[in-house]
C-alpha cells in the first residue's frame, strides 16, 4: 500500500510513530510497530526530528530504543547534534549507540579537536569501553598543539583512577618547558595527594632559584607539609627541595624560614625535626630570623 501510495506510507508512520513512546495495552505492541516501522516504513518517515530520535534513544522500552538505534543509523545527521549530545550517545546503556558515538568521533576529527572542551568528557565515561575508546582515540588524534596546560591538569585531576593516570601520562608526554611555570602552579593547586606528589617532578626544573615562584607555591608548599600521616614521599622531596633553595640567597633563606617556622607548630615529630634541622642549617649561614632558639644544655655531674 504504501509502494502504491507514497503519502500513505507518510501517514502511516506518522500515525504509528506515538505508539512507541506509550505504555503497551497489550504484551507485543512496542515490537510489532518498532519492526514494521524499521523494516518496511523506514523510507517513509519525514520531519523525524533529533529530539524525536534522543526521546526514541531514551524510552524505557526496549524495542522503541532499537528503532531509535535504527533512525540514529540511518537518518541522524551528527552534525544536527551538540557535542555534549554526541558524547552522552557514548555513554548510553545500549553499546550499539556507544559504538555510534564511536563511530562519529573518528568520522570527524576536526569538530572534536574543535570542541574539545566538551568532547573530552567521553573520557568520563561509565563505561569502561567508551573509555578505552577515548583514551586510544585522544592519544592517537590530538597532537601537541591540541592539548592545553588546563585541559590536561583537569584529566589528571579526575576521580576516575584510569584517566587520572592517562592525564598524568598525557602530561608528562606533551609537557613544554615554556609552559612549565603554568603546568606546576596548576598541578600545584589541586588537592589530591597524588596530584601533589606528581607537582614534586617539576619542582627543580621550574621553581629552583627563582624566589617569585617559591613565594607563589607557598600554598602548596603548606599543603603538603601540613597533611597528617600522608604525602610522606611528597614532604620530603619539598623539604629537600627548599633546604637546597634555602642555601642559595638570604632572601630565600629567610622565605624558607618563615614558612618552616609556620610548619614546625602543627607538624608530626617527625617532620619537625626535620625541619627545625633545615632552619638550624640555614641560621647558620644567614643572619635570618627564626623563632628557634638554642638553650644551652644543663650539665650536671655525678659525686
Amino acid at each position: 500500500m504504501a509502494e502504491a501510495d507514497p503519502a500513505f506510507g507518510v501517514q502511516a508512520t506518522e500515525w504509528l510513530l506515538p505508539y512507541l513512546m506509550r505504555s503497551e495495552p497489550f504484551e507485543g505492541v512496542h515490537k510489532d510497530v518498532a519492526d514494521l516501522l524499521r523494516k518496511e516504513l523506514l523510507a517513509y518517515l519525514r520531519d523525524v526530528n533529533k529530539e524525536a530520535v534522543l526521546r526514541l534513544l531514551y524510552s524505557k522500552y526496549i524495542p522503541t530504543q532499537v528503532f531509535g538505534i535504527a533512525l540514529l543509523e540511518q537518518s541522524m545527521d551528527p552534525r544536527q547534534l551538540t557535542m555534549n549530545q554526541i558524547v552522552a550517545l557514548g555513554n548510553h546503556e545500549t553499546v550499539q549507540v556507544r559504538n555510534w558515538a564511536w563511530s562519529y568521533f573518528e568520522k570527524d576529527p576536526s569538530r572534536i579537536k574543535y570542541e574539545r572542551e566538551d568532547a573530552i568528557r567521553l573520557l568520563d565515561s561509565n563505561w569502561a569501553d567508551t573509555r578505552e575508546f577515548a583514551k586510544g582515540y585522544f592519544s592517537s588524534t590530538f597532537e601537541e598543539g591540541d592539548w592545553s596546560p588546563e585541559v590536561l591538569v583537569g584529566l589528571a585531576d579526575s576521580v576516575r583512577p584510569d584517566i587520572e593516570a592517562f592525564g598524568r601520562e598525557l602530561i608528562t608526554r606533551f609537557f613544554r618547558d615554556e609552559q612549565g611555570e603554568d603546568y606546576l602552579l596548576k598541578l600545584s593547586q589541586h588537592p589530591s595527594e597524588k596530584m601533589q606528589l606528581f607537582a614534586t617532578h617539576y619542582l627543580e626544573r621550574f621553581a629552583a632559584g627563582d624566589l617569585s615562584r617559591l613565594q607563589a607555591l607557598s600554598f602548596y608548599f603548606r599543603s603538603v607539609l601540613t597533611r597528617v600521616h600522608k604525602g610522606r614521599v611528597a614532604k620530603n622531596r619539598i623539604i629537600r627541595f627548599l633546604e637546597q633553595e634555602g642555601r642559595k640567597s638570604e632572601a630565600a633563606a629567610q622565605f624558607v624560614a618563615d614558612l618552616l617556622s609556620q610548619i614546625v607548630v602543627t607538624a608530626s615529630i617527625e617532620d619537625r625535626a626535620k625541619c627545625i634541622a633545615v632552619l638550624m642549617q640555614l641560621k647558620s649561614i644567614y643572619a635570618i630570623q627564626t623563632p628557634i632558639k638554642l638553650l644551652p644544655v644543663e650539665e650536671r655531674t655525678h659525686h
